[in-house]
């Protein structure tokens, strides 16, 4: 059985930041196209959401003094 890629390796495959991986996988308009493709080209290698992550509640932004 195969490592799952995760959204680490699909940025690092891509070459581009975990933001821009996020951004393509939430269909955010504000990625270059050709960014775009590269991208989801490595996501059809075997990337697969952590549901784990997905389900875990938001951190509460710190708080200012």
């Amino acid at each position: 059985m195969m490592k799952a890629i995760t959204i680490e390796d699909v940025a690092r495959l891509s070459g581009v930041s975990r933001g821009t991986v996020s951004r393509v996988i939430n269909g955010s308009q504000n990625v270059n196209r050709e960014t775009r493709k590269r991208v989801l080209e490595v996501i059809e290698l075997g990337y697969r959401p952590n549901q784990n992550a997905r389900e875990r509640p938001a951190e509460d932004p710190p708080q200012s003094a």
